[in-house]
């Protein structure tokens, strides 16, 4: 769900004469994307500044101190001045609109104030367009797959209605960091190693818009040919990391450094879903010997995808703080049972089938085949205990399997 952030209305409906401050906690708000509908969708070039734009604009809904109210609207901006245009530190009750607290945005992520702040005013919805453009650190969307659908958005879009209104993206469906490991220097340098770095947008060879290090998030057919610097580059390739990061971590898998970083580096060439199918049902050692098949493209063995396999693979093997061989998923703490899901089934299952041979498909479910595979395990490995024999792993019969 896309959230977007605006300055709204104040606490009797009106767009003046209010009392200072959100008196009502939605004068300034966060709320699901609508089509106003939208003429163009600006956007900072560089991403880090887009995320500024966004963490400026929830620092004002979050500072019940700035309230809504056209005729002062430059009021909050004036007091932010003088906190480094950090909304969050404003402490005196104060007031902006739509289009003042998204000049106070750009001015917070880095565009000068007398860029766009004119006599004192702040840019309106009719003139925000203009100045931004005039800086030279935006693209300008028009397109209804910007303006009318969600799709394409990132978090720091600008979302504008010429002379009527301005919202700005705070949450996309789009990446978001998720908790887990991260990739090292190492790992990162792999993967510009085989990447490459362009600066000027391209079509790839299927045809793709794209820049950087393999970069096509937001990036259009019209925009090729444009240059970035280094500096965006790096930025879009921090921003890329952070899906393949969490694709690597939702595996469930227990990784060293190194195991973590190759496989980061395989899901940014081959993508999420062939992720999951090199490490499903694998150990170490089958993981790593089945990165070597991913090398083909249209069916034809590349040279480029072979020495990266092979590098990823090398990376894998290497400095392991883990054993190479074995089952990748943690031995569980809980009890398993029938309709149970997740990596502790996955671990049973994989267990179940190093052990005897079941030839479970490891989907981390504990359907009828796995508690069936189970109870006959638990004949065998209790043989005169027939108490045990009840399809449940606990304690008892986890130590049996990991014996």
């Amino acid at each position: 769900m896309v959230k977007i952030a605006h300055a709204s209305i104040d606490e009797h409906g009106n767009i003046s004469g209010g009392q200072a401050g959100d008196q009502t906690g939605k004068e300034v708000c966060i709320r699901d994307w609508y089509n106003k509908p939208w003429n163009v969708v600006i956007r900072m070039k560089i991403p880090a500044m887009r995320l500024k734009v966004a963490d400026c604009m929830k620092k004002v809904v979050n500072n019940n101190l700035v309230g809504y109210n056209q005729l002062k609207r430059n009021s909050l901006l004036n007091y932010a001045r003088n906190v480094g245009y950090d909304p969050a530190k404003v402490t005196t009750p104060c007031e902006t609109d739509c289009s003042a607290s998204a000049t106070l945005a750009c001015i917070y992520a880095g565009i000068s104030e007398s860029a766009l702040v004119k006599n004192g005013n702040s840019a309106t919805t009719s003139t925000l367009r203009g100045l931004l453009k005039a800086t030279g650190s935006v693209d300008i969307f028009s397109d209804k797959e910007y303006t009318a659908k969600t799709d394409n958005l990132l978090v720091g879009d600008i979302l504008l209605s010429e002379g009527h209104h301005v919202a700005v993206v705070v949450e996309t469906d789009a990446i978001v960091r998720k908790s887990g490991m991260k990739t090292s220097k190492n790992g990162i340098e792999l993967i510009k190693k085989f990447e490459g770095c362009q600066l000027k947008v391209y079509l790839d060879p299927v045809g793709v818009p794209t820049v950087g290090y393999g970069h096509t998030a937001g990036i259009t057919a019209s925009m090729v040919g444009l240059p970035i610097s280094q500096s965006q580059a790096d930025a879009y390739l921090a921003e890329d990391l952070i899906k393949y990061e969490n694709a690597v971590n939702v595996t469930g898998l227990k990784l060293s450094q190194n195991q973590f970083d190759a496989l980061v580096s395989f899901t940014y060439n081959c993508g999420a879903g062939n992720l999951k199918k090199l490490v499903m049902g694998r150990d170490y050692q089958q993981i790593a010997d089945a990165m070597l098949t991913y090398n083909k493209a249209k069916g034809q063995v590349l040279n480029g995808l072979t020495k990266r396999r092979q590098a990823e693979r090398e990376l894998f093997m290497s400095g392991c703080d883990v054993k190479k061989t074995g089952c990748p998923y943690p031995e569980p703490t809980k009890t398993i049972r029938l309709n149970s899901r997740g990596n502790d089934v996955r671990w049973l299952q994989w267990m179940l089938n190093d052990k005897g041979h079941y030839g479970l498909i490891i989907n981390g479910i504990a359907g009828p085949l796995t508690i069936g595979a189970l109870e006959d395990f638990q004949k065998h490995a209790f043989p005169n205990e027939p108490k045990e024999w009840d399809g449940v792993c606990g304690v008892k019969t986890r130590e049996k399997l990991a014996g």
